[in-house]
């Protein structure tokens, strides 16, 4: 069975969790439109919701009178993180209760768990709480008056980009510093509760999009829906895993003293890390004698490194071709060591043994001992400091068979777990153990003690439990220094049939190394303004094909295709003045036509900064021949054609393509979504494919296979490699 079917299939294997929680963009909520059954006004209340925000401003709650503001309630999570809980007395548009948490933020990019209770008689014995840990907050003003509950609208997830889960709201006060009654909405280890108190006023799962309105609660269904909410695809209920950003110049963690631990010759550790340069990982030493185990990267390995005391001699050191681990994307590594025996040195990334290909250079039958004080993002601090996400580290002074069992490493969902996960599995609490949860990164879940936070609290960063997007990348040079890499593969027999195809559908999600300069160049010919995507047509005649590329010279992406028959526009639209394309940012396109009405015409983009589409700009032109390209001769990804060859190949990476000759109607939102979730991060297609839900196109390219990039998972045949292509960066937003 696939890893996608695992994840997604109807029926899932053992131990597979599935995700439950719903997704909102900008433009979604549930909604009633009269008040709720028996609602009423309160000094008292008690909400508690699950929140995952990729930074935008969330209002998982709102009820407002059908006109003004004047008696409205709203809980929000600024895009800053800052929550803010506002209401407004009836009849009035002055705050009677205005809540602000300043000093303890909201994590973004990972599920999050909110837990408030108010009595507005009692302002001391009002609290708030974080992801089970207590927040301070700022009143202005906290009046003892009733809050204004009883509205005409109830909205859930307004104006909102993310996702929520579990969202109840009853007129209960509960002490929240009495444990007890926090376990009736989140769990010791960090999941929703089912253990909801009776009869709330409202109780919404939020599991699936589908019951995204039913509520469990005495107030009544949410029977009104703005927008497409979607099912998330993760969820609070499952395992998740968490990181931190690390800006490569001020951001680490240290423990100066007091981690524990004694001269052993063993030890294992795992960690989640998204390179993006050559730098140190951690660095965990003694305290008296400067023994260390040290990860770090230079530009061809990932090194682990251990010395003996002060003079400096390796105990061991060992070397990992960096392939392992390529510039912005994702890798898992988790390694333990016994130095009384080379059979126990073990290496794993992404939860397939590599020990085999990392070079020892050195490995003593020696006792070290690495336990006293340890750094996260730089070596002995203030140096060396590491750019890019680190998440989940543990380290312990044992050893652990990873070959037989490695508790780091879900092998039915192939994804990590988390350090809270494996030390609930193991039954083990490590020296070291740091989700490292952006906002509170110092949280040591060990023994050893909590590390101290320099220049945070740090962004948070997409955990590696969210579903890993791969992707292919061009060669830098080739010998004669161009770049050359690209895909290709022969027309003939691969299903695209001459002058028959007057639809066609196309999606793709991309990011550019480099952008174009230089003239006009058009038709999916080759010009120095314009980076080529992806060209279907035939070698012998550049006026009949499809094609789709970006022009500098007008900030725009040109989609369009030429008939041999009369070499002229079938089809071609454009979005003109977008906003200048910036490298190293992914982008999402989906395009579909029906060259027979040019009002079936439609381009979205995900712009950089926002995960809200847009429509078209500017009207198609059509011509009355609706016969369509011929493509019977090749199809080039990454480049345009000039008889055989692309010439220049686009330096550029991709994590999805896409492309059938049917037509699917991108300006239902509903068809969007089966293709990008409302955080904007592409779906698996797996699946849905499967199922009959999208249809399986000729060409549908995962990248997710470093060992054969040109594998087609499309009804279509596979691409040929030409030149060099490499492994890329994850999809990041």
């Amino acid at each position: 069975m696939t890893i996608e079917k695992k994840l997604l299939g109807t029926n899932p294997v053992s131990g597979v969790i599935l995700p439950e929680g719903v997704g909102f963009d900008s433009d979604d909520n549930v909604n009633t439109s009269s008040d709720l059954t028996s609602n009423t006004d309160s000094k008292t209340f008690t909400f508690s919701c699950w929140l995952y925000s990729n930074g935008s401003q969330m209002m998982p709650y709102y009820s407002l009178p059908t006109s003004g503001s004047a008696g409205s309630f709203n809980i929000t999570m600024q895009g800053g993180g800052a929550l803010t809980i506002t209401s407004r007395a009836s009849g009035s548009t002055s705050n009677n209760l205005y809540l602000y948490n300043p000093s303890v933020l909201m994590p973004i990019k990972t599920w999050s768990h909110v837990l408030v209770s108010i009595d507005m008689a009692n302002l001391s014995g009002s609290k708030l709480y974080i992801n089970d840990q207590a927040a301070t907050f700022s009143t202005y003003p906290f009046t003892n008056t009733p809050l204004n509950f009883t509205n005409a609208v109830h909205k859930i997830g307004h104006q909102t980009t993310g996702r929520i889960s579990n969202l109840f709201l009853d007129y209960t006060y509960r002490d929240l510093t009495v444990t007890a009654n926090r376990r009736l909405f989140i769990t010791a280890d960090g999941k929703p509760s089912d253990t909801i108190p009776s009869n709330p006023i409202i109780y919404l799962p939020l599991k699936d999009a589908a019951t995204a309105g039913s509520n469990s609660g005495t107030g009544g269904n949410f029977t009104g829906t703005y927008g497409l909410p979607s099912t998330a695809s993760r969820g609070p209920n499952q395992d998740n895993c968490s990181a931190s950003k690390f800006d490569g110049s001020n951001d680490y963690l240290s423990k100066t003293s007091g981690i524990g631990g004694s001269a052993v010759k063993v030890f294992t550790a795992s960690v989640n890390i998204d390179r993006l340069s050559n730098k140190t990982v951690f660095d965990v030493r003694s305290e008296a004698n400067g023994t260390l185990v040290q990860m770090y990267l230079d530009s061809s390995r990932i090194n682990l490194y251990s010395t003996r005391g002060t003079s400096g001699t390796a105990v061991f050191h060992a070397r990992l071709p960096l392939s392992a681990a390529p510039v912005g994307s994702h890798a898992h590594l988790d390694i333990s060591v016994d130095l009384s025996d080379t059979s126990k040195r073990l290496w794993f990334v992404n939860g397939v043994d590599k020990s085999s290909s990392v070079t020892w250079v050195s490995y003593l039958n020696e006792n070290f001992n690495p336990c006293g004080r340890a750094n996260i993002a730089t070596y002995t601090s203030n140096n060396n400091f590491y750019n890019g996400s680190i998440g989940e580290f543990y380290f312990n002074s044992v050893y652990t068979d990873l070959a037989t069992d490695n508790p780091f490493w879900d092998s039915d969902t192939n994804l990590p777990n988390s350090v809270r996960k494996v030390i609930a599995d193991t039954s083990v609490t490590p020296l070291i153990a740091l989700p490292l949860i952006g906002s509170d990164a110092g949280n040591n879940l060990g023994s050893g003690g909590d590390f101290t936070v320099h220049s945070g609290p740090f962004t948070g960063a997409r955990g590696m439990s969210e579903y890993r997007d791969s992707s292919w990348r061009r060669s830098e040079t080739n010998a004669s220094g161009s770049n050359v890499g690209y895909m290709y593969r022969d027309g003939t027999g691969f299903g695209l049939t001459a002058y028959n195809n007057n639809t066609a559908t196309l999606v793709t999600t991309f990011l550019f190394h480099d952008l174009p300069t230089g003239g006009l160049g058009g038709n999916g010919d080759v010009s120095s303004n314009q980076q080529n995507i992806i060209r279907i047509g035939r070698s012998t005649d550049a006026a009949e094909n499809m094609y789709l590329y970006y022009n500098k010279n007008y900030n725009s992406f040109r989609f369009g295709s030429r008939s041999g028959q009369n070499s002229r526009d079938v089809i071609q639209f454009e979005r003109n003045n977008e906003a200048t394309l910036s490298t190293g940012v992914w982008y999402t396109i989906m395009i579909s036509y029906n060259s027979s009405n040019a009002n079936t015409a439609w381009m979205y983009i995900n712009r950089s900064g926002t995960n809200v589409m847009t429509d078209i700009m500017g009207t198609p032109t059509v011509t009355s021949d609706t016969t369509n390209w011929q493509a019977t001769d090749d199809i080039i990804i990454g480049g345009a054609t000039i008889g055989t060859h692309p010439s220049p190949p686009t330096s550029m990476e991709m994590s999805m393509l896409y492309m059938d000759t049917s037509y699917i109607d991108f300006s239902q939102e509903a068809n969007r979504e089966k293709f990008s979730d409302a955080l904007g991060y592409p779906r698996d297609l797996t699946q849905q494919i499967e199922d009959g839900d999208v249809t399986n196109p000729l060409i549908y390219m995962k990248f997710d296979d470093s060992s054969n990039f040109g594998l087609n998972s499309g009804r279509g045949s596979n691409f040929t490699i030409q030149s060099t292509l490499l492994h890329g960066s994850d999809y990041i937003r």
